[in-house]
């Protein structure tokens, strides 16, 4: 419901067509009501996916034997993002500009299958450790999972993502951690597994390609000396992310309870009137909790962030027996190294790393089961459903409200400076020195410069039939209606109207009916 509320915002609640006839920037460095809506409607649609897969799987999944599980569930997937990495592979050894679009060619980064180094890198980091988390039945079903883990890294390498090789260290040292706990227990093919795996991830490492390297690019990031000033330098970037950081948190200053609205923040973000955001390019938050507190505030973030404690804890106090106890520490370093890795960057904007994450949490809840005792009740009380549901109707309620006054895009082209206009243009005839015409369709909006107080408005209505069908005005200025009446004489009538001392004012026309005379075309979009 609030993407529906946050797309009709972003058409002005005014009429479909908006979505076709016209390129109106709703940002300060453009984007179309089609284009905001539609990218807010694929990021939300992205996790909702993600939270029915999860549920499907509970539903479904719950049951399975762990042979099952493994053959109709677990290894379609990994074998899918096995296919992908090799891709990458063959991008960052051999041609680095094969199917690999947009910036990342010419930094020599390989995009894999995803067309993003940093998903690919992300999802390719998952399954390096994920790949460890299969109870082998047989040597065939080893040998595949070592080679996976294998390729993996090395698409992981030629993405050149920095976040996604931190991931994987993560998960692998959490599997480290796990065997040397498990001393003695482990068969010795278990550890010649492990040290023909490791030797491999390092001979990786020496491939030359076309690529660049993670480490190289970490190397770059870092302080060049490790003195209080650069490490507190180093500190601040990380938490800014070249302006991105900073910007969100300009956003959350501002619409502290509600944010600015699902998928906004990309072209808001870089659009905001201060030097933090001056020529940055439209992008994320770079921040997992920070982007989704500045496009739902923290009443509409609240289950999320409340959700990942949840989880965190959850993942902090278990841990599986026996021969579960790797594959589980596998899957738990992969869901902790994302998690990490999402307070500096946004890798499960991507759907494949997204199901990839749910599906890794089912697993994981699946193989520590035995150990853990959930809650004998699940359904929620009375009082719960009260509660979630008051929340819910409130904070609808609210970005209602707020979408029809401060958020509207028109009041923040007037707050941001830009042109925003539709229904209102120049019909090309010559208007009177000194003034400026204007036509109207039935609906029109402008915001224009606001150069004095006071504005001297004239109405004018020139239908042929004005006598036998009047023509009802209405004009709002800054949304207060300043004309509401009833033409039935081709005259103007003059308006001195009070703007105040902003630099934008907001008109806003409506009229029953329209007339265009003969030898004027029509507008086109």
């Amino acid at each position: 419901s609030t993407s529906c509320i946050t797309a009709l915002r972003e058409m002005d609640f005014a009429s479909l067509a908006l979505l076709e006839r016209y390129n109106i920037p709703n940002t300060g460095i453009g984007g179309s009501p089609r284009m905001v809506i539609m990218w807010g409607m694929d990021t939300a649609v992205i996790h909702l996916l993600g939270l029915l897969w999860f549920n499907w799987l509970l539903q479904h999944a719950t049951e399975l034997s762990d042979v099952a599980f493994q053959k109709w569930i677990a290894w379609p997937i990994a074998v899918s993002a096995v296919v992908g990495v090799l891709l990458a592979l063959y991008q960052g050894l051999f041609d680095i500009s094969f199917l690999n679009v947009g910036a990342f060619p010419s930094i020599l980064r390989a995009g894999g299958s995803l067309f993003d180094a940093n998903a690919s890198g992300a999802a390719a980091a998952m399954w390096t450790a994920g790949l460890l988390a299969f109870i082998p039945r047989s040597r065939i079903e080893r040998a595949a999972a070592l080679a996976g883990a294998m390729a993996c890294w090395g698409g992981l390498w030629m993405s050149g993502s920095r976040t996604a090789l931190a991931s994987a260290c993560i998960a692998l040292g959490a599997v480290g951690v796990s065997a040397v706990t498990r001393m003695g227990q482990v068969r010795r093919r278990g550890w010649r597994a492990i040290g023909v795996l490791a030797a491999l991830l390092v001979a990786v490492l020496l491939l030359p390609g076309t690529a660049g390297s993670p480490l190289q690019r970490l190397k770059d990031t870092l302080p060049s000396e490790f003195t209080r000033e650069a490490l507190g330098s180093f500190a601040r970037e990380m938490w800014n992310r070249n302006g991105y950081g900073a910007a969100a948190t300009t956003l959350i200053e501002q619409h502290p309870a509600m944010g600015v609205g699902i998928g906004l923040f990309n072209l808001s973000g870089a659009a905001l009137p201060t030097s933090i955001a001056v020529g940055l390019p439209a992008d994320n938050a770079q921040n997992w909790c920070r982007h989704h507190v500045a496009v739902l505030g923290f009443v509409g973030a609240a289950g999320l962030l409340i959700g990942t404690v949840v989880f965190g804890v959850f993942l902090i106090r278990t841990s599986a027996d026996g021969e579960r106890r790797i594959p589980a520490a596998a899957l738990k370093g992969s869901l902790v190294g994302l998690g990490l890795i999402s307070l500096v960057g946004m890798p499960t904007q991507s759907l494949p790393v997204t199901m990839t994450f749910w599906m890794f949490a089912f697993w994981y809840w699946r193989l520590v089961q035995p150990s853990w005792q959930a809650s004998t009740t699940d359904a929620l009380g009375i009082a719960s459903w009260s509660l979630l549901i008051g929340v819910l109707g409130t904070y609808a309620v609210t970005m209602l409200v707020l979408a029809r006054g401060e958020q509207r895009p028109a009041m923040r082209a007037a707050i941001g400076e830009w042109r925003y206009t539709y229904g209102i243009y120049d019909p090309k005839i010559p208007a009177p020195e000194g003034l400026i015409q204007r036509w109207t369709e039935r609906h029109g909006v402008a915001v224009v410069p606001n150069d004095a107080p006071w504005m001297t408005l004239a109405v004018r209505a020139q239908h042929p039939d004005l006598q036998k069908q009047p023509v009802k005005v209405r004009v709002l200025v800054n949304g207060r209606t300043v004309v509401n009446r009833t033409l039935n004489v081709d005259m103007p009538i003059t308006y001195a109207i009070d703007t105040g001392t902003a630099k934008r004012a907001i008109i806003e026309t409506h009229v029953d009916r329209t007339w265009r005379p003969a030898g004027i075309p029509p507008r086109h979009p």
